[in-house]
């Protein structure tokens, strides 16, 4: 009796995925660890055996200007903090090295940052002025008049100056004897009065 028997048929195939090939990241920036496979899958007779790993390199093709990766530790991605109000996006491609053309792309998307303003209007003077009796009994008021800008909830930046309009109600006798005008532009309000010759208070 002959008994032949035939050998065994050894196959393998690359192995390189991801966990995550699409990234929506926050405006605040983010540190990502991606678990990417990279192996090579040894068959026998169709059955899977043995597997080996495979390194692989990692590029940014896109969004450099944002996105970095460690050379050493490719999967390792830093996404910085967005400041500005547009949307932006990345790409990053992953290859292995062991003569083969299997490739992985990483998209990412960052929103924009959350952007917005407060407005200040303040003045140290109280609310109520009074002028003496003599001439050129003149005041300056100080006024405040600025915003601030707020990304991503925390202020950037120094003040930001704001315009104001002054509307006066000035009528009867003291008008003829003060004058209110403002400049907006160096945020005083400039109260000029002349000499008041009766003995009356006006207000």
């Amino acid at each position: 009796i002959d008994i032949r028997q035939e050998a065994a048929v050894e196959t393998f195939d690359y192995i390189f995925t991801c966990n995550q090939e699409n990234i929506d990241a926050p405006n605040a920036g983010t540190n990502i660890i991606l678990n990417i496979q990279s192996f090579k899958q040894f068959y026998v007779n169709n059955k899977p055996s043995d597997k080996t790993p495979v390194a692989y390199t990692g590029s940014v093709v896109s969004g450099g200007d944002f996105i970095t990766i460690t050379p050493s530790l490719p999967n390792s991605i830093t996404i910085a903090k967005n400041d500005n109000e547009e949307e932006r996006n990345g790409k990053i491609l992953y290859k292995q090295v062991d003569n083969n053309s299997k490739e992985l792309e990483v998209r990412i998307t960052q929103i924009g940052a959350s952007i917005e303003y407060e407005y200040f209007f303040e003045t140290d003077d109280s609310n109520e002025i009074t002028l003496t009796q003599y001439a050129n009994a003149n005041k300056d008021i100080v006024i405040r008049s600025y915003k601030k800008k707020k990304v991503n909830g925390q202020y950037e930046g120094g003040n930001i100056n704001v315009n104001f309009d002054l509307t006066t109600g000035l009528s009867g006798e003291i008008a003829n004897i003060v004058s209110v005008n403002a400049n907006s532009q160096d945020s005083k309000i400039y109260i000029r009065s002349n000499l008041n010759t009766t003995d009356n208070r006006y207000t």
